[in-house]
């Protein structure tokens, strides 16, 4: 239904080797307390179960999620490439953001990089922005609507 990729941005990432120009020509980002999330993918039209703000819940799990391995990892942020859509994205779920840089177009595509913090507090607001209790790493699957 969902899924999302974390990689440690002291290796190769997609922003350092695909999408450099989002950073300035002096800026890189490597740190072991730094992980770039990718591959953020959700399958909407699977779904049929919408949060308060009328978000794909398992969109706010996985965010959550992300946080919560951040948090068990030791991380202080998470860095993603993302479209303008998705930035909207971000900021109705409560997942506070920072951009990196300038929008780049990237084909027809507006794209930037963003920061995410990655705390008590961020996870707090996500939960409470989505209506999520507990923890996402320790729930079941979420139930897919009319799927086969």
């Amino acid at each position: 239904i969902g899924w999302a990729r974390l990689l440690p941005t002291t290796g190769p990432t997609m922003l350092s080797q695909v999408f450099s120009k989002l950073l300035g020509p002096d800026q890189a980002i490597r740190s072991p307390i730094v992980w770039e999330s990718t591959r953020f993918c959700v399958d909407t039209p699977r779904l049929t179960e919408r949060g308060p703000r009328s978000l794909a819940r398992t969109t706010a799990h996985l965010m959550a999620a992300e946080i919560e391995i951040g948090l068990s990892a030791g991380l202080k942020h998470i860095v993603t490439v993302i479209d303008l859509r998705m930035e909207r994205i971000l900021m109705r779920a409560g997942c506070p953001i920072e951009r990196i840089g300038d929008v780049v177009q990237y084909g027809d595509i507006p794209t930037l990089a963003v920061l995410v913090p990655v705390n008590l507090e961020t996870l707090s607001r996500i939960c409470a922005t989505n209506g999520i209790e507990g923890s996402c790493l320790e729930q079941p699957a979420l139930q897919l609507g009319n799927a086969a």
